[in-house]
């Protein structure tokens, strides 16, 4: 399962970051692809 980057950035602005790094988009992508696949 591929999450895109895109919608995992606007996630995390609209959380309150005013910035966001590719390593942190990347960082949460692997972690919320890891958590659905545990689930599923």
């Amino acid at each position: 399962m591929a999450i895109p980057k895109a919608p995992v950035n606007k996630i995390i602005k609209e959380a309150g970051a005013e910035r966001v790094s590719d390593a942190a988009v990347v960082a949460l992508v692997e972690y919320l692809e890891a958590d659905a696949a545990a689930v599923a």
